[in-house]
């Protein structure tokens, strides 16, 4: 699973290997100035949009990699049911996160807070 780390500079997505093969897509951080929002979010799959285009899915079992639509790209890293967190960037590659972490709360509470 993707695991996200909480740096003073920016949270970190941290791919393992087999990850790295199905999202095509290395691990990246993004600096805590980038994220507009966060929201913690129980059920990701209806929070998905476009085209999986490059990357590995299968619905609502594992979602890896780029999801392209008319506005933007989003990167995904989703495990079956499991909670986590979407986050909406401004300047970055992506227009948001989609990621399955168990310290998704952790996470919000960092973007809300500051600290």
């Amino acid at each position: 699973m993707a695991v996200l780390e909480i740096t003073p500079q920016a949270l970190e997505v941290r791919l393992n290997r087999l990850e790295r093969i199905g999202a095509f897509h290395d691990s990246f951080a993004v600096p805590w100035e980038h994220i507009d929002h966060a929201r913690a979010i129980k059920d990701l799959w209806p929070h998905v949009l476009g085209w999986r285009v490059p990357g590995l899915g299968i619905p609502h079992v594992i979602l890896l990699g780029t999801m392209r639509y008319r506005i933007g790209r989003d990167f995904t890293a989703l495990y079956k049911n499991l909670p986590g967190v979407v986050l909406e960037l401004h300047d970055e590659k992506f227009r948001r996160l989609l990621v399955s972490a168990p310290n998704a709360d952790d996470v919000v509470r960092r973007v809300i807070t500051g600290a």
